[in-house]
């Protein structure tokens, strides 16, 4: 069988020059070679049925069908010599052509964790990450899952395949650190948001310079140390109750400024981020 495929692509492959074609034929790589010939526009359409029955790849050609295959954004930066590989085999961080960047933005779950990452090209969306977690009733995670899609060229987005699975084995002492620090990382993101934000609504409200700003909130964050080292430390919800309680009308009058259209004020937004 494998040599019927081999002489089939032999003989439809006399229409192509390519020397990276004729080397894997020469090689005898008749999977390799049938991947780059379906990389060639319409040549699935004229001669699939005989080189899928005679290689058994059924799988290989639903990977490359024209149609997807050759529809997805990524394939227009990708480099030429990986031109050919099946979308799930792509690495935007590899594979790209010189001086192509993607773009990265992220959203993150209330809780301080990724959510989602989009990667752009010239602003226009051409893969994207998602995170999923599994928790213990304790909120650390005991499963963490990472996703890849790109998107096709009419903006939908193609399938989503894993490419990062991790467990926690709770018994392993380096895996329950791993775990926690997890946790630490998210809580210190949600803190450093937090400073990033009222720092920019100080800036655009009370029309401050970078250094004015400091100057206001520094003796705030220095107050609140301890508890909010607690926070990021070990989760402890001491930090949002002193903020809660907090009469702005005496102290720390900068918490009443609002940060979006809506009015929300920095106290109001440091409370919310602080009771995920």
């Amino acid at each position: 069988m494998k040599l019927k495929a081999y002489e089939i692509l032999l003989e439809l492959s006399n229409g192509y020059s390519d020397a990276t074609l004729h080397k894997e034929i020469e090689a005898s790589n008749t999977v390799s070679g049938f991947e780059y010939l379906l990389s060639k526009g319409g040549f699935l359409e004229v001669h699939g049925t005989e080189i899928v029955d005679a290689l058994g790849l059924n799988a290989l050609v639903e990977a490359h069908r024209p149609d997807s295959f050759n529809n997805y954004k990524i394939y227009s930066i990708v480099d030429e010599a990986f031109g050919s590989l099946p979308i799930d085999k792509i690495d935007f961080t590899m594979h790209l052509k010189k001086g192509a960047l993607l773009k990265k933005s992220v959203t993150k779950t209330p809780n301080g964790r990724p959510e989602k990452a989009t990667y752009r090209y010239e602003e226009v969306p051409f893969a994207e990450i998602d995170w999923v977690f599994s928790d213990t009733s304790g909120g650390l995670f005991y499963k963490k899952e990472i996703f890849l899609c790109y998107f096709r060229a009419d903006g939908t987005k193609g399938e989503r395949f894993i490419i990062k699975r991790k467990e926690i084995d709770f018994t392993i002492p380096n895996e329950l650190e791993e775990t926690i620090q997890e946790r630490i990382d998210a809580r210190l993101s949600i803190v450093g948001e937090i400073k990033a934000v009222c720092s920019g609504a100080l800036t655009v409200g009370l029309d401050q310079t970078l250094a004015e700003v400091v100057a206001t909130i520094s003796p705030f964050w220095s107050a609140y140390k301890a508890s909010r080292e607690a926070f990021t430390e070990l989760g402890t919800k001491t930090w949002r109750d002193e903020i809660t309680a907090l009469d702005t009308a005496i102290d720390y009058a900068w918490l009443d400024v609002p940060i979006d259209a809506n009015g929300t004020t920095c106290k109001q937004y440091m409370i919310f981020r602080m009771s995920y």
